[in-house]
């Protein structure tokens, strides 16, 4: 059974977990500051409908600005939202500032993001499996900056394992939950359950238990491109955190650029129905083709995990069926399969089979 438990939001919290329904997160941030006003039209676009409405987001920028994208969220929007605070702490030429990291931490935490993810399981050894082995030793962004820094400040473990502690004591006293970043996820199906992704994956449970020790709520991070069987094969281990997951895609195929967005949901849709899917990361169409994420494919990234979310959620709560139940008594009562029912279908002209008989 996976632990269900609360994230907070401004009024309210989110419950995660199969208590709850399976959530949708989407990602936004910004690496200019010049993108700032951008990225607040694309938040509120993406609410202006529900169907493009995540119930979680995670604001990823690189740079500081007045005010901060996720306080612009969780000042405007009744959800939850997540950083990842090494982003902030971060230079590519001195690595990842010890003091500034914890200053941001508790600065975030203050202001009410609702869970932060690190990257306990950057291991410079693990990467050395991952580069002998893969052609794409790693596709983490914040799990690359964990390891960069450990290069140039010749750490024995990461930075984030060093301040274990002080991480500790921040997140317990603001309740704050930790997700679990991933930083070997697969970069291509052909990596999928190798050798690197199956020892980071045991670590993390071994950090997720410690952090669940110190009474701390944990979400896992995983996955990434996999394809369908290993997907199920994954899932077992995947129930050993007995903690919420937040699989990232998966993406089961490598052939869908473009198309991004449907080759998560059903990977995402697989994760769910295997039960390894509480929270569903919105992945846009582009995310292979484009280094810039428009308004419109984060709205359809958003909708095609809506879907798949609800595709799931329908088989664990009556009351989530009943809206598929209700639309089905519509179109019967109607004698239409689409909305417009008061116009003739031009697919079927006078042929409709749902009229054919009472002609």
């Amino acid at each position: 059974m996976i632990d269900s438990f609360e994230l907070k939001t401004r009024n309210k919290n989110l419950g995660i977990g199969n208590k709850f329904p399976i959530r949708v997160n989407c990602n936004i941030g910004i690496n200019n500051s010049n993108d700032y006003s951008k990225e607040i039209i694309k938040i509120d676009e993406l609410f202006k409908l529900q169907e493009s409405s995540p119930d979680l987001m995670m604001d990823l920028s690189t740079v500081k600005t007045t005010k901060p994208l996720y306080k612009y969220i969780i000042d405007n929007y009744e959800i939850a939202v997540g950083t990842l605070p090494v982003y902030l702490s971060y230079s590519n030429r001195h690595g990842i500032n010890k003091k500034l990291l914890l200053e941001i931490i508790e600065e975030q935490a203050i202001h009410g993001v609702a869970f932060f993810t690190f990257h306990f399981t950057s291991d410079l050894k693990l990467y050395e499996i991952a580069q002998k082995n893969r052609l794409i030793p790693m596709t983490s962004r914040g799990g690359g900056m964990v390891l960069h820094d450990s290069l140039l400040n010749n750490r024995e473990s990461n930075i984030l394992l060093e301040c274990f502690e002080e991480i500790v004591s921040i997140v317990k006293k603001y309740n704050v939950a930790i997700s679990l970043g991933s930083t070997f996820r697969p970069g291509g199906i052909s990596d999928a359950l190798d050798e690197v992704h199956i020892l980071e994956t045991q670590k993390q449970i071994e950090i997720c238990q410690a952090l669940k020790d110190e009474g701390i709520n944990v979400i896992i991070e995983n996955v990434g491109h996999i394809d369908l069987s290993s997907i199920e094969k994954h899932s077992e281990l995947l129930k050993a955190f007995n903690s919420p997951i937040m699989p990232l895609g998966p993406i089961p195929t490598d052939n869908a650029q473009g198309f991004d967005h449907i080759s998560s949901a059903i990977g995402a849709a697989f994760s769910g129905y295997f039960n390894c899917a509480n929270i569903i990361n919105s992945i846009p169409p582009n995310e292979h083709l484009k280094s810039e994420i428009s308004i419109q494919d984060s709205i359809n990234g958003v909708m095609a995990a809506k879907i798949a979310a609800h595709s799931v959620n329908i088989l664990r709560f009556k009351n989530i069926r009943e809206i598929d139940n209700n639309i089905y008594k519509r179109r019967g009562k109607e004698n239409s399969c689409i909305g417009e029912s008061s116009k003739n279908c031009k697919r079927c002209i006078d042929f409709c089979p749902l009229k054919i008989m009472s002609i």
